[in-house]
């Protein structure tokens, strides 16, 4: 017989799973046309501009130069989404989330993106 606090149990951990989920980060991908076989990519649908943000540990990178932090990029004033890619295997995907969560913070489009292999 299942004793009463093993249940009281369950039920603690059923909603704490539940208020973990609510809380959780939304994720969307980035918004593209499904790859064809031996087309070598996706193609990005929409027309506006995009900046390519490359997370490294300790700065972000982008065309524009390195950049300490999402403040000193936000500083930018540029148009667009950022596209933020890993540099390395390295990069956690808690560094790759902090970016993001600050950048959406400052009211930047935020998407994830990633670099092919070999390019």
């Amino acid at each position: 017989m299942i004793t009463r606090g093993f249940v009281d149990l369950l039920f603690i951990l059923l909603c704490s799973t539940i208020v973990l989920l609510a809380q959780s980060i939304r994720l969307n991908g980035l918004a593209a046309e499904p790859a064809r076989v031996g087309s070598g990519g996706s193609r990005i649908l929409n027309d506006e501009r995009l900046v390519l943000v490359s997370v490294h540990e300790s700065f972000l990178l982008t065309e524009n130069g390195s950049f300490a932090n999402v403040d000193a990029l936000h500083d930018q004033r540029f148009q667009g989404t950022l596209i933020l890619v890993p540099a390395d295997k390295s990069i956690s995907h808690h560094r790759i989330m902090d970016v993001w969560r600050e950048a959406e913070i400052r009211g930047l489009n935020v998407e994830l993106g990633v670099e092919p292999q070999g390019v």
